[in-house]
């Protein structure tokens, strides 16, 4: 008897699931299908994300993932990346490099930091193919994605997610939906969740994670200068 009820008990909880998952997927097409409308013209609100585009439209002649750009650059503006701090308390860890110096760059909005990585990546990887180097900029236009609420929960992401897994999964997502081959979303998908490594392991030897993080160091580079400036103005030892 008391098998029959765990059994019966087990197929209900089986079926609960089974609902839940099927309700979260419809949510998720629904919004997916509302971003995508959003994404589909380059009409953008915010000067700083019209300019860095123009930047990507000078930079690479005949782009191969311009559909791309402008949807992810849009996302920047519909999710308000200008409301949300670069550098979120909940990823310090992942952040040790700037310790010393993180109440200040937790004022960088995420705005600025996608769009200052982005146009690095951009100007620099002049010496290798155009393609490879719009794969780069891609990739550093995206890679911080995942610290932003709603996409993490468009994703069904956990709380204690790297925020660079739930780029990598936000971004095969719209990829998938877009029809990109599964090598192109593949290398996507590993290039974000890699990218930072883990605790104990430094990040794989590759050559888009290691173009990606020399953007996003020399960004973070800029960003330190400029709040040491602030900082030496504000305690009047620059005068």
């Amino acid at each position: 008897m008391k098998h029959k009820a765990e059994h019966i008990a087990m197929k209900l909880n089986r079926s609960m699931l089974f609902l839940f998952e099927l309700k979260r997927g419809r949510e998720r097409n629904k919004i997916l299908q509302k971003i995508d409308r959003m994404g589909s013209k380059n009409d953008f609100r915010d000067e700083m994300v019209g300019r860095a585009y123009q930047v990507y439209q000078k930079r690479f002649k005949t782009p191969m993932l311009n559909e791309l750009v402008v949807f992810f650059l849009k996302n920047t503006e519909d999710f308000e990346f200008c409301k949300l701090t670069s550098v979120p308390k909940k990823y310090r860890t992942q952040h040790r490099a700037y310790d010393s110096m993180f109440d200040e760059l937790e004022k960088v909005d995420l705005l600025r930091h996608t769009l200052r990585v982005f146009l690095i990546a951009c100007e620099k990887n002049r010496d290798i193919p155009d393609g490879v180097a719009e794969e780069v900029a891609l990739l550093a236009l995206t890679h911080d994605f995942g610290k932003c609420p709603r996409i993490r929960d468009l994703t069904f992401s956990r709380a204690d997610d790297p925020h660079n897994h739930v780029s990598a999964k936000y971004v095969s997502l719209i990829m998938e939906q877009r029809g990109y081959s599964n090598n192109f979303i593949n290398l996507f998908y590993k290039t974000l969740f890699d990218h930072h490594g883990s605790e104990k392991e430094s990040p794989p030897k590759d050559f888009h994670i290691e173009a990606l993080n020399e953007c996003d160091f020399l960004a973070r580079k800029q960003e330190e200068k400029e709040v040491m400036k602030r900082k030496f103005i504000n305690t009047g030892i620059a005068q």
